[in-house]
């Protein structure tokens, strides 16, 4: 298994848990996928979006994964 084939399969399975209302799986998975590649802009937003559906406590490290998401990116508006 390739790294690619882990992250995808990763993907999928946090994918499907958050479309199945399992938010704590799926973010097991994201945090996997970013403890293995730190410099993931979409895994950091959707990571982001699922602490923001989760709400309470998680609110200010998803904002904070957030813009870490947009930081850099070419059409960022700044």
């Amino acid at each position: 298994m390739t790294a690619a084939t882990g992250a995808n399969r990763d993907l999928r399975a946090a994918e499907k848990a958050q479309h199945e209302s399992d938010l704590e799986t799926a973010e097991v998975y994201y945090r996997r996928r970013l403890r293995a590649e730190p410099d993931q802009p979409l895994v950091r937003y959707f990571l982001g979006a699922l602490l923001l559906q989760r709400g309470g406590d998680s609110l200010n490290e998803a904002l904070a994964l957030a813009r870490e998401a947009v930081a850099g990116q070419a059409n960022n508006p700044g």
